[in-house]
Formats: C-alpha cells, sequence, structure tokens
C-alpha cells in the first residue's frame, strides 16, 4: 500500500505552476486519474475543479477545469464525457482529514469521489484508524 501523500503523479511530471497546462487546462493539457489529481492538487490554482469520466472511481479519467462565469463545467468537458466533482477548495478540506487517518491514495480517492457524489462521508471512514 503506497501512502498517498507520496505519490509524484506521473501525469503532471515536472509541470511549473506558471505552465499554461497549469494555468488554463484544456481537454489536451493535463489528463491523469482522480488519485493523480489530488496527488496534485497542491500545485494547482485554487479557482480550478475537478472533473473525471465515468466509472468515478480512483482509476477514472481526471482533469483539473476553469469553470465558466455562471460556474458552470464547460460545454466541451461536458461533451467529452467528464461530471464535476468538486472545486479545489473543497478538495483541500477533505484532504485535510484524509491526513488524520491512516488511508492508501486510492482510498483517498474513493473518499473524494464519495463525498463529491453523495455530499457526505461513507461510513467506513470511521472504521479506518486514525494516522
Amino acid at each position: 500500500m503506497t501512502p498517498w501523500r507520496s505519490i509524484v503523479p506521473k501525469a503532471v511530471g515536472s509541470l511549473k505552476n506558471d505552465s499554461p497546462a497549469l494555468v488554463e487546462p484544456s481537454l489536451h493539457s493535463v489528463k491523469m486519474t482522480v488519485e493523480e489529481a489530488l496527488a496534485s492538487v497542491s500545485i494547482m490554482p485554487a479557482t480550478q475543479s475537478l472533473v473525471a469520466r465515468s466509472p468515478l472511481t480512483w482509476g477514472a479519467e481526471a482533469l483539473f477545469v476553469s469553470l465558466t462565469d455562471d460556474y458552470r463545467v464547460p460545454a466541451e468537458v461536458l461533451d467529452a464525457g467528464y461530471k464535476y466533482l468538486l472545486d479545489a477548495e473543497d478538495i483541500n478540506h477533505i484532504l485535510e482529514y484524509a491526513k488524520t487517518k491512516k488511508l492508501s491514495s486510492r482510498s483517498v480517492a474513493e473518499l473524494v469521489i464519495h463525498y463529491s457524489v453523495n455530499d457526505a462521508f461513507p461510513a467506513w471512514i470511521d472504521d479506518v484508524p486514525d494516522a
């Protein structure tokens, strides 16, 4: 089991904060899994939101996008099969809580997905030992 805090996402690699792909991602920029996206959320702009393709699992294809002026996922992103998960602020709150538990990176991804779909933590989180 790989500790989720130690994952370095392959999709992000050597990108820096001033990279155009991180400032204005598009469908052709930084594609990764939900697990990789969560490991890289700290370098993503706070204005980004995470979207992913179904089925929503830790390995689902994901990317960060800017929402439209009326706070919607851009039509071309929806047309490509992506669904809104959460914005960077909400993800960071969940990740802070996840740090208090002994979770693998995949379990953290499943935790975030469950929260985004159900607007609540899963019941199993209470059974996970504290870190």
